[in-house]
C-alpha cells in the first residue's frame, strides 16, 4: 500500500486531472481541418462505450481524452486512454484502470503498442467515418513522451 501511495503522487502531481480542467474533460476542438477529423473520431469512440474521465493526467497540449475499460489484455492492462491534442496527435495508452491498485505501477502500453492498438480500433469503426477522415485520421496516430513521465523510477 504504501508503494501505491508513493506511486499515486508521484505520478498525480506531475500533471493536473481533468478534474481540474473541465474543458479537456468536455473536449474542445477548434476550428482547424484536422480537429474537425479528431471531432468526428471522438464523437464515433464515445457513441462506441468510450468514456471522458476526470481522472484522467492532462498532458501539455492536451485538448480531450477518453477512456474504455477492455478484457484484460497483455497480463493485466484494461483501459484504453486516447488523448487528442492541439497539434493534431492523438495517442493510445493501454493500462490498468484508475481504480486499481497497479493504476501506476502495473503494465502500461503506449508508443508503437499505442499506435497499434488505435489503428486496430480505426479498423473497426473506420466504416462510420467520413471518407476525408477515412484517409486523413491515421497519419494523426502517434506518441508523446509525457506518460512516461508520470511513472516512478524504483
Amino acid at each position: 500500500m504504501i508503494k501505491y501511495i508513493r506511486d499515486f503522487t508521484y505520478g498525480a502531481t506531475k500533471y493536473p486531472s481533468a478534474l481540474f480542467k473541465p474543458l479537456v474533460f468536455k473536449g474542445y476542438f477548434d476550428v482547424k481541418q484536422n480537429h474537425k477529423k479528431q471531432v468526428e473520431f471522438f464523437n464515433l469512440l464515445l457513441s462506441k462505450g468510450f468514456k471522458r474521465t476526470r481522472w484522467q493526467l492532462v498532458f501539455p497540449g492536451q485538448i480531450a481524452g477518453i477512456v474504455k475499460k477492455i478484457n484484460q489484455r497483455n497480463g493485466e492492462a484494461n483501459q484504453y486512454h486516447i488523448r487528442f491534442y492541439s497539434d493534431g496527435i492523438i495517442e493510445c495508452e493501454l493500462e490498468m484502470d484508475n481504480f486499481s491498485l497497479k493504476h501506476w505501477s502495473g503494465p502500461r502500453y503506449h508508443g508503437k503498442e499505442g499506435i497499434e492498438i488505435l489503428h486496430q480500433i480505426f479498423e473497426e469503426v473506420s466504416h462510420l467515418l467520413s471518407e476525408e477522415s477515412r484517409k486523413h485520421l491515421p497519419t494523426f496516430f502517434n506518441t508523446k513522451s509525457y506518460t512516461g513521465t508520470c511513472i516512478r523510477e524504483n
